[in-house]
């Protein structure tokens, strides 16, 4: 009786294993490359927001400068945001951007501030800005992603 032997051949089993693995790898890439991108955006609104608020606390003249305050906030975003639009509704190659400034008091540091009475005015008084962009995804016409909205906030006392 003659035994037989089977011979394996596994030359191309690596490329099968890899054909199949690339496309996972792909989206895993595609992926950290996005949440990179929008976490980088996040960071720019949110920088905008500290700009803006850091020009308006620095007298009680430049907290009532909304459109100054938003041009600030503004050039902080300059690399998301097209300069030649106007603040409010901004259109970007991202997205919608917008921006808006409050002006809130408080009669002692322990307290929340809020909006200003002009019947009594109040000894401390503080500066708000939010500032919010919308991000459609890079994967958006692919079906896959949507739009994201981003926000940042920064409060901050007035001097003097």
């Amino acid at each position: 009786m003659t035994k037989l032997t089977i011979h394996h051949d596994k030359s191309g089993q690596s490329l099968v294993e890899m054909a199949f693995l690339f496309p996972v790898l792909l989206l895993l890439l595609l992926g950290a490359a996005e949440y990179g991108r929008l976490w980088y955006i996040g960071i720019e609104v949110t920088n905008a927001a500290h700009a803006g608020v850091e020009y308006g606390s620095q007298s009680r003249i430049a907290a009532q400068d909304n459109t100054n305050i938003q041009q600030v906030s503004l050039n902080e975003e300059a690399d998301l945001i097209n300069q030649n639009v106007n603040t409010s509704g901004v259109q970007s190659p991202l997205g919608t951007s917008s921006i808006s400034v409050q002006q809130l008091c408080a009669n002692v540091y322990s307290s929340t501030p809020s909006t200003c009475s002009t019947s009594s005015p109040s000894p401390i008084e503080y500066v708000q800005v939010n500032t919010q962009v919308t991000v459609a995804s890079l994967f958006n016409s692919y079906g896959f992603g949507g739009t994201y909205t981003l926000h940042g906030s920064a409060i901050m006392r007035v001097r003097g």
